[in-house]
């Protein structure tokens, strides 16, 4: 395992249960190392824009040509929260209402989509929500 897909292992673990569910929090904030992204001495509060920010520890985030809007120009707190959530991945809500917050859309292939829901699958198990090599981000 690489010393970056440790981090990514330790950033994604578990908070302690209090009784309403699991969470995850960012290891920076978990390891209390506010350095890494704030900066006193910036109007900001912070070390880059905010909309470069997250690429400092994650320049890789986007795989491939094609990029979902909000990870293409920054906009992480979109999906994610900064320092800790009660869902995995820092992200805002549960799995299967994280993209709906956004997608009101008709899907395409709507009877395809409509099955893999009913089977408990959600968009992010065949779409990569942060970018990819394929249109639709197709894992």
């Amino acid at each position: 395992m690489t010393k970056v897909e440790e981090e990514k292992k330790k950033e994604n673990a578990k908070l302690p249960s209090d009784g309403s569910g699991s969470g995850s929090s960012h290891l920076p904030y978990r390891e209390k190392r506010c350095n890494g992204c704030h900066d006193k001495t910036q109007e900001s509060g912070l070390i880059k824009p905010k909309a470069q920010l997250c690429f400092v520890c994650h320049p890789n985030i986007i795989k491939g040509s094609m990029a979902h809007g909000p990870a293409a120009v920054g906009s992480c707190l979109e999906c994610h929260e900064a320092h800790s959530s009660n869902y995995p991945a820092l992200l805002k809500a549960e799995k299967g209402k994280l993209c709906a917050g956004c997608h009101q859309e008709k899907r395409l292939a709507l009877a395809m989509h409509q099955k893999v829901s009913s089977n408990g699958m959600f968009c992010m198990d065949c779409h990569d929500p942060h970018g990819g090599a394929s249109a639709y981000f197709l894992r």
